[in-house]
């Protein structure tokens, strides 16, 4: 099996490491207890210690570790890097404060790296990408299974951009769901995904896929170039250098096909990752010369990958992305100008709970407190089944003092999200007595019960 079919499996044994986190003062440790690799996060005098349930990752620049919780499953904050042959943070934790093991492993990670919506080890089957096996096991022939390598270029794409274009953001369709991709499918079927929007010259990008497209070699080929040219999912080729000869052969001079060694050394060099994934990055731009390393900023322009036909459609994903993107980077001008693309489309969707929600939650930052309860109330109507709008309507009632309501709202989120911890944070400070908060943390405490920021907040709560 090749390693990108290996993304997800039992952690094996490993030496023991300790190391210090000091953006939060907490000490990681990882060890092999005989059955098991446990990790260990301690700080202030707490600790929590979880057995590994799955090492997540192909482990060719980076492997990271999953912890079991009853059914639920959490990202471990410690990852190992092999090329550095050491353990460290994994991305996303370099600067937190406070890490615990609360990340929740999310649908979209279980689909690129067990290649099902469940943890399985070694479900990435043949099935993620050449489709439904269903007629194949009837009918075995080469015309019964679907070649990504024979679709059209934009339906050949997504089957690799499922897994390797996150971008800046992805909004699904209403009423779709990203396991309802399927191989032969554009990924614009179901969501879409927004990128910075830049000036060619001023390249920043964090995806091979992106770089790919900006490349010479790719927009001259009609088409042709894709990621399958060079890669192979069942496989690495032996050597790139031959796959960049069959259409550069002819056009080298004969002292520069004398030269040793892949052409990638020059022409697409390893870069740092700059996420603090501690990883090589290869510069897909595939560029004639050598070139420096570009410190260009974000950009706040965003734009999808692949526009949709319906405008409107492709308006109302826009305008989430902007507002999602501007929550996250803390950008009003993101937001407001999402606000604004989705206030133009909302006629067109008045019970969809995503664009209500986001409209809502923009109205709230406004201290428009009565309409954004109005437009949450719709939303949660139109979809009741979902926690985090009623923890958003929460956040609302709070924002305006009424605390019966928020709290109201909260336990109807924790109904349907038991362990929501969020929830039960913002319960504990609805409270106005160090037992009453007490007593709320402790409910977590019985979903999580080694939750490191749930006994800090118990003790802080007591020493107020």
């Amino acid at each position: 099996m090749s390693p990108m079919g290996q993304s997800l499996g039992p952690a094996g044994a490993a030496a023991s490491s300790s190391f210090l986190h000091t953006a939060s003062g907490s000490r990681f440790t990882t060890r092999w207890d005989g059955n098991a690799l446990r990790q260990t996060i301690e700080r202030g005098g707490l600790a929590a210690d979880h057995p590994v349930a799955f090492a997540i990752g192909s482990g060719n620049h980076a492997r990271g570790f999953v912890i079991r919780v009853d059914k639920r499953l959490y990202q471990s904050p410690i990852a190992f890097y092999p090329r550095k042959g050491s353990w460290d943070v994994a991305p996303g934790y370099e600067a937190n404060s406070n890490p615990d093991f609360n990340r929740p492993v999310t649908t979209e990670c279980l689909l690129c790296h067990s290649g099902t919506s469940g943890a399985i080890p070694g479900a990435i089957t043949c099935e993620r990408c050449h489709g439904s096996s269903e007629l194949h096991l009837r009918k075995p022939s080469r015309a019964t299974i679907l070649n990504p390598s024979r679709l059209a270029p934009a339906e050949r794409d997504s089957v690799c951009e499922q897994c390797h274009l996150s971008g800046e953001g992805r909004i699904l369709h209403p009423e779709k769901d990203f396991a309802d991709f399927q191989p032969g499918q554009r990924l614009e079927d179901v969501f879409s995904t927004f990128v910075q929007d830049r000036p060619r010259d001023e390249l920043k990008v964090v995806s091979h896929v992106e770089q790919l497209a900006l490349s010479a070699c790719a927009q001259n080929s009609n088409g042709r170039l894709w990621c399958g040219s060079c890669h192979t999912a069942h496989g690495e080729p032996v050597s790139f250098r031959d796959r960049c000869l069959q259409c550069h052969a002819q056009t080298l001079s004969a002292e520069h096909l004398k030269r040793a060694g892949e052409c990638s050394t020059c022409h697409m060099p390893k870069r740092a990752v700059v996420d603090g994934s501690h990883t090589a990055f290869t510069d897909h731009r595939i560029q004639r010369n050598k070139a420096t390393e570009v410190t260009a900023g974000k950009s706040s322009v965003l734009k999808a990958w692949r526009a949709l036909p319906d405008a409107a459609a492709g308006q109302r994903n826009l305008g989430l992305a902007y507002i999602a993107v501007g929550e996250r980077e803390g950008s009003a001008e993101q937001i407001n100008r999402g606000y604004r693309l989705l206030s133009e489309v909302y006629p067109r969707y008045p019970k969809d709970s995503e664009v209500l929600s986001a409209l809502g939650m923009v109205l709230f930052l406004k201290d428009e407190f009565s309409s954004a309860v109005r437009l949450l109330q719709t939303a949660i109507a139109n979809r009741p089944g979902h926690a985090p709008l009623y923890e958003k309507l929460a956040v609302v009632h709070r924002a305006a003092g009424r605390r019966a309501e928020a709290s109201a709202a909260l336990e109807k989120a924790l109904a349907l999200d038991p362990a929501r911890e969020s929830a039960y944070h913002m319960q504990a400070d609805l409270n106005t007595t160090p037992e009453q908060r007490k007593q709320a943390l402790e409910r977590y405490l019985l979903v999580m019960p080694q939750s490191l920021l749930a006994r800090e907040a118990i003790r802080t709560s007591a020493g107020r």
